[in-house]
C-alpha cells in the first residue's frame, strides 16, 4: 500500500485546490523556502486524523483554514483527501476495495467532518482503519529532524509503543481495550441487573403477600356473602310460614263467619215465621212475645259476635 494522492484546499497556505500524485518507493518534493513543503507533511497529518495541534505547527484549528491573502479571499473551510492505492483488505467492511480515499473537512464555526470513500465516518472509524497498517499514530511516520534524536533517547517504552504502530500492533491493542472497555461495562451492567434482580424480589415477595392477604379478604368476603344470603333466606322462610299460618286462620274465620250468617238467617226466617202467626195464635202471644224476645237477644249476641269477628278480619 501507498500514497496514490493528496488534493489540498484551503488548508493553511493553500488558496486553490492543489492536487499531488505519488509513485511506489521513493517520491521526493522540493522547493524554496517557504514555498509550503510542510504544509504539505501537516496536512498529511492532519487528514489521518492528528489531533495535537502543537505537531500541526498550529494553536488553534481555524488557522488551518486559508485566512486570504492580496490574491485571494479568505475561505470557509480547509478541505484535505488521502487516497491509498493497492488497500485491499484495509477497509474491513470493504476489504475487496483497492483504492482508499480519506477526506477531513474543518469549518470555521468549528465543525468537522470525516469521509472514507465519500461516506461520513468518525474520527475513531478512521484511527481503527489505519491502525491495521500501523498509522493509528502519524507521529512516527512523519519524521523531522529533531525527532530522530528525540526517538533514539526515548524510553523502552515510548520506543516498543513506536515499534507496535510501525508494525500495526497498535490495532490490535485497541480493539483488546475497546474489549476491555466493554467487559467492564458488561460486568457493570451485571452488577446493576443483579441489583435490579434483588429488587425486583424484594417487590415480588411484597406483592405475594399483598396477593396473600387479597385472597384471604376475598375469602371472607364470600363466608360474609353466604351467611346474609343464610340469613336472608331464612326471614323469608320464617315469613311464608307465617303468612301460611294466617291465611290458615283468616280459612277458618271465614268459615265461622259462614255459619253465623246461615244461622241468622234462619233464625231471621223463624221471626217471620213467628210474626206471621201472630194473628192466629194470639192466645200464645205473650210466649211468642218472649220467645221473641229470647230469640232478639240470641240475634243480638250473634250479631256482636258477628262485629268482633269482622273486627278482627280488618
Amino acid at each position: 500500500m501507498y500514497i496514490e494522492q493528496l488534493e489540498i484546499y484551503g488548508f493553511k497556505s493553500f488558496a486553490v485546490r492543489t492536487e499531488l500524485r505519488f509513485g511506489k518507493g521513493l517520491n521526493i518534493i522540493i522547493g524554496p523556502n517557504g514555498c509550503g513543503k510542510s504544509n504539505i507533511f501537516d496536512a498529511i497529518r492532519w487528514v489521518i486524523g492528528e489531533q495535537r495541534l502543537s505537531l500541526l505547527r498550529s494553536s488553534l484549528l481555524e488557522h488551518f483554514i486559508f485566512k486570504g491573502s492580496a490574491a485571494f479571499k479568505p475561505l470557509n473551510f480547509a478541505e484535505v483527501s488521502i487516497e491509498f492505492a493497492e488497500a485491499r483488505g484495509l477497509l474491513p467492511f470493504d476489504p475487496s476495495c483497492d483504492k482508499v480515499r480519506i477526506t477531513r473537512r474543518a469549518y470555521r464555526d468549528g465543525g468537522s467532518q470525516f469521509f472514507i470513500n465519500g461516506m461520513p465516518v468518525r474520527l475513531k472509524d478512521v484511527k481503527s482503519v489505519l491502525a491495521g497498517v500501523g498509522l493509528a499514530d502519524i507521529s512516527y511516520a512523519v519524521m523531522e529532524q529533531s525527532m530522530v534524536q528525540r526517538v533514539l533517547s526515548s524510553s523502552v517504552a515510548d520506543r516498543r509503543s513506536l515499534f507496535e504502530q510501525a508494525a500495526g500492533i497498535a490495532r490490535y491493542k485497541l480493539d483488546r481495550n475497546a474489549t476491555q472497555l466493554k467487559l467492564n461495562e458488561t460486568q457493570s451492567d451485571l452488577m446493576r441487573l443483579e441489583d435490579i434482580i434483588r429488587e425486583v424480589q424484594e417487590q415480588e415477595a411484597i406483592l405475594r403477600r399483598q396477593v396473600k392477604k387479597t385472597r384471604q379478604y376475598r375469602k371472607l368476603l364470600e363466608q360474609k356473602e353466604q351467611l346474609f344470603a343464610r340469613l336472608v333466606f331464612g326471614r323469608i322462610k320464617h315469613l311464608e310460614n307465617e303468612k301460611e299460618k294466617i291465611q290458615s286462620e283468616l280459612r277458618d274465620k271465614n268459615d265461622e263467619l259462614g255459619k253465623l250468617r246461615s244461622s241468622i238467617s234462619s233464625l231471621r226466617a223463624r221471626v217471620q215465621s213467628k210474626r206471621a202467626k201472630m194473628d192466629e195464635l194470639s192466645r200464645e202471644r205473650s210466649n211468642i212475645l218472649d220467645e221473641i224476645s229470647r230469640v232478639r237477644k240470641d240475634i243480638a249476641d250473634s250479631e256482636s259476635r258477628i262485629k268482633v269477628l269482622e273486627e278482627r278480619i280488618r
